[in-house]
């Protein structure tokens, strides 16, 4: 059997200075991240969802709690 040790790596996510409100920092992490990939899927919430892992009714779920306006990624012409 192989052993696999685990070793702390550095964190891709650039942690804030001071106290940390861990759950707002999540929440923001989430947020960015969801922001990316509806960005990359030009709005479209399936391709999205499936980038992220999620179910689409999940995604959209994760999209309403953090307040994420959606519509603003859908590719239709106007300058948003």
């Amino acid at each position: 059997d192989v052993v696999r040790q685990v070793r702390p790596q550095a964190s891709p996510v650039p942690l804030p200075e001071g106290p940390i409100d861990l759950q707002e920092f999540l929440a923001e992490t989430e947020r960015n991240l969801i922001s990316r990939a509806l960005e990359r899927s030009r709005g479209n919430q399936t391709e999205a969802a499936r980038e992220l892992g999620l179910t689409r009714p999940s995604l959209r779920h994760r999209i309403q709690v953090l307040g994420i306006d959606a519509s603003a990624y859908r590719s239709n012409g106007s300058d948003s």
